[in-house]
C-alpha cells in the first residue's frame, strides 16, 4: 500500500478512496449552499425530539438511581432528580447527562446523512468510509492504539508542575455498581458522539473542501481550523491541540479510506477524559499551559505515526480490513466499445 501521492505543490496526483466518490452534483454550488439549510431544519427537528426524549428517560432512570440510593444527595432533594444535574457532579448525574447527549447526538448524526443524501443524492455510507462496509477492525484498532497513546501523554501531562490533579471519576467515594454503570455508559455511549464529530468535519466538511481543491494542506487546514472553531474554547492550547489533532484524524481519513480509525481514536479520547478526569456534566479542563499544549500536539504526532505503520504493516492492514480498494483511488476503467467496432 502506497502513500498519498502529490506533486511538488501536495497536490494530490490522484484522489484516495475517501475522496473518489466526488462527482459533479458536489461542486454544484446551489446543493452547497442548501445542505446547511436543509441540515439545520433537520437537526433542529432531532435535537428537540431526542432532547424532549432524552430527559424523559433520564428523569426515569433518575428515579430509579434514588430508590436504590446510587443518586447524590442534591438529586434525592429534587422531585425531578434529573432536574438537579445541572449543578451535580455525582456518577449518577455524568451518566445520565452522557446518555441525553449520546441520544441527541445519534439523532443529529442521522438528520446529517438524511441531509447529505437529499442534497447531494450520494449514498449515505459513502460519508463514512470508501470501503463500501464499515471495517469494524478498524475502529477497534483506532480505539485501542489511541487509548495507550492518549493514556500515555495524559500521564506525562498529570506529572506536569502546576499540573491538575483531579480525582478520577472511578475513585469517587461512590457506590461500585454506580461505578460499573457509569463506565458501561463511557465505553458504548461516547463512540456515538465521537461518530458524529466525525461526520461532521471529516465526513462533510472534508469531502465538501476536497470537492474544490485537490490541494492536501488546504484541505487538511480548512478541516483543522473549523473543527477547532466549532468547540468554542477561548483557550489557545487547547485550540492548538484540537487543530493539529484534526489534522492528523484528516489525514487518517485520506490515508486510511474512511473514517473507522479516527472514529475510535476521538472516542478514545473523549472516553480518557470522562474515566479520568471529569464527568460529562462538569465540563472541559481549566486553561492549558505550554507544556501541556505541546503534548498534546505529541501526542497527535504519535497517533500520526501509528496511522503509517497500520497502512504500512501488511499483516496488520488486511486484518484491519485496508485493502488496496479500499484506501487508493479506483483504477482507470476500459473504454466502451463503439458499434463501429463490431461490424
Amino acid at each position: 500500500m502506497t502513500a498519498l501521492r502529490t506533486d511538488r505543490f501536495l497536490r494530490l496526483i490522484e484522489p484516495p478512496a475517501f475522496l473518489a466518490v466526488l462527482g459533479p452534483r458536489d461542486r454544484m454550488l446551489w446543493r452547497v449552499a442548501i445542505a446547511p439549510v436543509v441540515f439545520a431544519v433537520t437537526a433542529l427537528v432531532a435535537g428537540v425530539g431526542s432532547a424532549q426524549a432524552g430527559a424523559w428517560l433520564a428523569t426515569q432512570l433518575g428515579g430509579q438511581a434514588v430508590r436504590l440510593g446510587l443518586a447524590g444527595d442534591m438529586m434525592k432533594s429534587s422531585e425531578l432528580p434529573y432536574s438537579r444535574c445541572f449543578v451535580d457532579s455525582s456518577l449518577a448525574c455524568g451518566g445520565l447527562g452522557l446518555m441525553q447527549f449520546a441520544l441527541t447526538t445519534a439523532a443529529m448524526t442521522l438528520a446529517l446523512l438524511l441531509t447529505l443524501r437529499l442534497t447531494m443524492g450520494r449514498p449515505m455510507l459513502t460519508w463514512i468510509t470508501g470501503a463500501g462496509r464499515i471495517r469494524w477492525r478498524l475502529f477497534l484498532a483506532g480505539l485501542a492504539v489511541a487509548g495507550l497513546v492518549l493514556g500515555l501523554f495524559d500521564v506525562l501531562a498529570a506529572m506536569l508542575p502546576g499540573s491538575r490533579n483531579l480525582p478520577s471519576p472511578l475513585l469517587r467515594p461512590e457506590a461500585l455498581l454506580l461505578k460499573l454503570i457509569y463506565l458501561l455508559i463511557c465505553l458504548t455511549l461516547l463512540p456515538v458522539a465521537a461518530l458524529f464529530e466525525e461526520l461532521l468535519c471529516r465526513g462533510w466538511l472534508l469531502q465538501q473542501t476536497a470537492a474544490f481543491t485537490r490541494s492536501l494542506p488546504a484541505i487538511l487546514l480548512v478541516n483543522a481550523v473549523i473543527f477547532s472553531a466549532l468547540h468554542l474554547d477561548g483557550d489557545m492550547g487547547h485550540n492548538v491541540g484540537r487543530a493539529v489533532s484534526g489534522i492528523v484524524w484528516s489525514y487518517a481519513a485520506l490515508r486510511l479510506g474512511g473514517l473507522e480509525f479516527a472514529v475510535g481514536a476521538h472516542a478514545a479520547n473523549n472516553i480518557l477524559l470522562s474515566l479520568f478526569f471529569s464527568t460529562f456534566q462538569e465540563g472541559d479542563a481549566p486553561h492549558s499551559t505550554a507544556l501541556e499544549a505541546g503534548l498534546d500536539v505529541a501526542a497527535s504526532l504519535t497517533l500520526l505515526a501509528a496511522v503509517e505503520v497500520l497502512a504500512r504493516w501488511r499483516r496488520l492492514a488486511a486484518w484491519a480490513g485496508l485493502t488496496p480498494s479500499a484506501t487508493a483511488a479506483p483504477g482507470p476503467s476500459e473504454p466502451e466499445e463503439t458499434p463501429e467496432a463490431h461490424p
